[in-house]
């Protein structure tokens, strides 16, 4: 194993993970708004995976999986981006939990350490594969390479799709809550996100396969990673593994608190829970209850 020393792209990350760190930890501090990981979380994994590809001088599997890592991000933060995600808005989640936290030193406790120091080092974590990659210098492609990096950008499609039919949803969704008339000539999914904005939530499309689509995507994408730095391993279990398991019981935990939150304010949401798989999609187990009445466009 490569010495810790500057050359070492793990001695480059972990500058890069420290310096981030600090910068999310004073920016909530003073800001008050404690959504900066959030912002970096589509940006920062693309120069991880580029110091790698830079540090191994564009091996072809550290250049390839720099491409379509940087292919993820950019696609990610366009859909943060159009969210308002840079503009200052924060993440609805924290002034919830903000609530629940009621010593101030305690919450700045928790803004170090969960949101800011876990959170920013699962960047890290998450693109340890490349390391791997890293340490095994020399080795063509091989075709189970190819293969993994193919499914790596279907999943990352798969996330597309789940958001791009959440953000017509809530767009359908925001013109009903504001009063204005739909247009005439909605498709069918139209029409059935506008007979779920009567919930509350999207259960059409992808969603109606899988409560949080995108989380599974999102999931995906790194466990494939995972596999595409194991290829050339002889044991499958390997200690970059941290990455992906630690990543699946952040978004574990996510899940539960955001659904409580849901259901908060939508009750209807129990039977959703109760017919439809979580993460995973899945065929739902029973159809959800008929509409009394289908919202029709306007002419």
């Amino acid at each position: 194993m490569p010495a810790l020393n500057a050359a070492n792209p793990i001695v480059t990350l972990l500058i890069l993970t420290a310096s981030l760190v600090v910068c999310s930890f004073f920016f909530g501090l003073v800001s008050k708004d404690y959504s900066w990981v959030d912002r970096m979380w589509s940006t920062a994994p693309i120069f991880y995976a580029w110091v790698y590809a830079v540090r191994g001088w564009f091996d072809p599997r550290l250049f390839i999986a720099a491409v379509i890592v940087t292919i993820w991000g950019l696609r990610l933060t366009y859909n943060f981006a159009r969210k308002g995600g840079y503009t200052g808005m924060e993440d609805y989640r924290w002034p919830v939990l903000r609530k629940k936290i009621k010593s101030p030193i305690a919450w700045q406790l928790f803004n170090f350490g969960f949101i800011s120091l876990f959170q920013i080092s699962l960047f890290l974590l998450f693109t340890l594969p490349l390391y791997r990659i890293f340490l095994e210098p020399g080795k063509a492609p091989a075709a189970g390479f190819y293969i993994t990096a193919f499914f790596y950008l279907l999943f990352v499609v798969f996330e597309t799709v789940a958001d791009q039919q959440q953000w017509n949803f809530h767009k359908i969704k925001q013109a009903i809550a504001g009063g204005k008339p739909l247009p005439g000539g909605l498709t069918p999914r139209q029409t059935d996100y506008a007979n779920d904005a009567k919930d509350g939530y999207c259960r059409s499309g992808l969603f109606r396969l899988s409560r949080h689509p995108n989380y599974f995507g999102e999931l995906a994408v790194w466990w494939t990673f995972y596999v595409m730095g194991s290829l050339h391993a002889r044991d499958f279990l390997h200690w970059s593994l941290i990455g992906p398991l630690l990543l699946t019981l952040v978004f574990f935990g996510s899940t539960r608190f955001t659904e409580a939150i849901t259901l908060s304010k939508y009750p209807s949401y129990t039977d959703f829970q109760k017919s439809v798989s979580a993460v995973i999609p899945w065929f739902p187990l029973r159809r959800g209850a008929e509409k009394d009445a289908e919202i029709q466009p306007a002419e």
